[in-house]
């Protein structure tokens, strides 16, 4: 985007701005390296335009294209570091959604029609964790790590979509695995360790409860066609491939948070070993468990 194209977007009313992030993501949907963003202070003047029209209420229907193109731009880590501050990552974790507030939160859940500005959203904040050391500190202090887990406590909301859930899981694994300094922080103060726990036994749970309700294949007919396809016949519930993938991340942020604590040191505390206990016998049903292909 050369310097003219920024001075346009800077002062573009709704639709102008539409055209022009319209046409920079059909361009640039395969793009993960902006090198003449290095030029004349491109970069920044591009990704602060961006954020200021995403500041401004008047222009709440741009925000999932802004977001669109943000998500683009981060996928350079160039200049990343030097780029992000308190600001920019504070409007991304509310278009997120990410409040730590129990109430707001849900209020924020029931916004049907805010979930594709909070996906992208939290795609551009995966992007930024990831490739910028400036975005993992400010997300282990701004609030970003509490939003997380007060959303978490919502996952039993059937209206919540699988994207979100999945999103969340994929922030916290991240900050969990590039900053050890926050899983004291989310198993113990947060209780993060029981609300993860409590994700994975919801996922099995609601995997159960649909194969019990729509199975409409017979036994005699399943081993059938087992015994045909030269496969294992599998009896007992199954999870879809929003289900294995949400549970992998769930499982990867508990090894994060068990693998820094343990190793070398003594024996556990009662509270330590109940949470230890319960997690080995929900492994023990994943690894019976079956999977649905869709």
């Amino acid at each position: 985007m050369d310097d003219l194209t920024t001075l346009r977007l800077e002062k573009a009313n709704e639709d102008e701005l539409l055209k022009i992030l319209g046409e920079f993501i059909a361009r640039h949907s395969q793009t993960f390296t902006f090198k003449l963003l290095s030029e004349n202070d491109r970069r920044r003047k591009l990704w602060y335009a961006l954020i200021e029209k995403l500041k401004t209420p008047s222009l709440s229907k741009c925000q999932s294209v802004c977001l669109e193109a943000l998500r683009i731009l981060s996928r350079d880590k160039v200049g990343l570091d030097q780029l992000l501050n308190n600001e920019i990552l504070s409007v991304l974790i509310r278009l997120a959604g990410l409040v730590a507030d129990d109430e707001e939160a849900v209020s924020i859940n029931n916004k049907q029609n805010a979930y594709k500005v909070m996906l992208e959203a939290q795609k551009c904040l995966c992007n930024l964790i990831y490739n910028s050391t400036t975005a993992q500190r400010l997300c282990c202090n701004n609030g970003c790590l509490e939003g997380i887990v007060v959303r978490l406590k919502t996952y039993k909301d059937p209206d919540l979509p699988h994207e979100i859930k999945y999103f969340d899981m994929r922030m916290l694994f991240l900050l969990t695995a590039l900053c050890a300094d926050i899983r004291p922080k989310l198993q113990n103060d947060l209780h993060g360790f029981t609300y993860l726990i409590e994700v994975l036994d919801l996922i099995l749970k609601s995997s159960a409860e649909r194969n019990s309700n729509s199975s409409k294949v017979s036994s005699s007919k399943r081993r059938a066609n087992s015994s045909r396809l030269g496969q294992w016949e599998h009896s007992g519930p199954l999870l879809d491939d929003s289900e294995v993938d949400l549970a992998c991340e769930v499982l990867k942020i508990l090894f994060n948070l068990t693998i820094h604590d343990h190793i070398g040191q003594g024996s556990l505390d009662e509270e330590e070993e109940a949470h230890f206990m319960r997690l080995v016998s929900i492994l023990h049903d994943i690894l019976k468990i079956g999977r649905a292909h869709v």
